[in-house]
C-alpha cells in the first residue's frame, strides 16, 4: 500500500514552502510532483512545481487509468499520476480538498491528512508579496473559493493541523509535520 501525506490548505498558507522544508530535513521521502493543464505561474518551473500538460496529454492519461486522482478547477484539471507515487517511501505531496478526498477512498492508499492552516490576513498579505505585479482580482477570487471548498469540511477529515501564522520558521512548521508523521498513529513508522 503507497503511503501518503496529503498536504492541503487555503491559498498561501505556505504549504509549498513547508513541502519544500519536508524534503530537505527528510530526503528519503519521495515529493510527489501533480500534474495540471494550467500554465505555470511566474516562477514556476515545469517537473518541479508540477508536470504542466496539453489538454489532450492530460486527457489521454485519465482515459489510461494514469491518475490517482484528477479535478477540475476553473476550466484547467489538476491530477496525481500513479507513476508519481513510491512503493517503499513515504509520498509527501500538496492537494486541494477535493483531491484529498479523492486520495482518501483509494483502498491502495495510505493517507495521512495534514491540514495547513493559517489567518486571513497574513494569507492575503502572502499573496499579495510572491508576485512582483500582483493580480489583485485573482487573490480574491482564490480567498473567496478557498472560503467555499473549506467551509464544509468537518473535523475529522483531517489527522493533524499545522498552525502558520508567522511565529515560527518554516523549518519548524516542517519539524511539527514530520513529528506527527512518525506519530501517524504507527502506521507510517
Amino acid at each position: 500500500m503507497k503511503k501518503i501525506v496529503a498536504i492541503y490548505g487555503e491559498s498561501a498558507c505556505g504549504k509549498s514552502a513547508i513541502k519544500k522544508a519536508i524534503m530537505r530535513l527528510r530526503p528519503d521521502y519521495n515529493e510527489v510532483i501533480t500534474s495540471t493543464t494550467r500554465p505555470p505561474r511566474e516562477g514556476e518551473v515545469d517537473g518541479i512545481d508540477y508536470n504542466y500538460y496539453s489538454e489532450q496529454t492530460m486527457a489521454e492519461k485519465i482515459m489510461k487509468d494514469e491518475m490517482a486522482e484528477c479535478v477540475c478547477f476553473r476550466d484547467w484539471v489538476y491530477g496525481t499520476e500513479y507513476s508519481a507515487l513510491e512503493d517503499k517511501k513515504i509520498n509527501v505531496g500538496i492537494w486541494n480538498p477535493e483531491g484529498v478526498e479523492t486520495l482518501n477512498e483509494d483502498a491502495n492508499l495510505d493517507c495521512l491528512n495534514i491540514h495547513i492552516s493559517s489567518p486571513a490576513k497574513v494569507r492575503i498579505i502572502r499573496s499579495l508579496n510572491r508576485e512582483v505585479d500582483p493580480d489583485i482580482e485573482e487573490i480574491i477570487r482564490r480567498y473567496k473559493t478557498d472560503l467555499q471548498d473549506f467551509e464544509l469540511f468537518s473535523p475529522g477529515f483531517y489527522y493533524a493541523v499545522i498552525h502558520n501564522d508567522n511565529s515560527k520558521s518554516i523549518e519548524d512548521l516542517a519539524k511539527e509535520v514530520i513529528a506527527k508523521i512518525d506519530r501517524g498513529l504507527g502506521r507510517f513508522v
